[in-house]
């Protein structure tokens, strides 16, 4: 992944490619690394739809099968596969 000023990145070709040890690398326009999606900018949009698809995801099933569980159940299964994701964005984006 190349990462820097959008304005820098514009300016390389579209076919960029590095060859090292006969090989050639093919830069990606994000990365997942440490739990965190990454993209060339250091922004966090990638990071950010990823994040709410994975939590929409799971209320999504958590909504097929609500009948079969008590309301503490319920709870207990929306704070621990959607809530958790958020608390921990959180704290992890608070100085940003």
């Amino acid at each position: 992944m190349l990462i820097g000023k959008r304005q820098n990145l514009q300016q390389l070709p579209d076919d960029m490619t590095i060859n090292f040890l006969k090989e050639t690398i093919i830069p990606i326009p994000f990365d997942k690394d440490l739990g965190r999606t990454l993209d060339s900018q250091l922004t966090y949009d990638q990071h950010i739809a990823n994040l709410v698809f994975s939590c929409m995801n799971s209320l999504c099933h958590i909504n097929q099968v609500k009948k079969c569980f008590d309301k503490e159940a319920l709870t207990l299964m929306v704070s621990a596969l959607a809530i958790s994701k958020m608390l921990h964005c959180s704290t992890v984006w608070s100085n940003t």
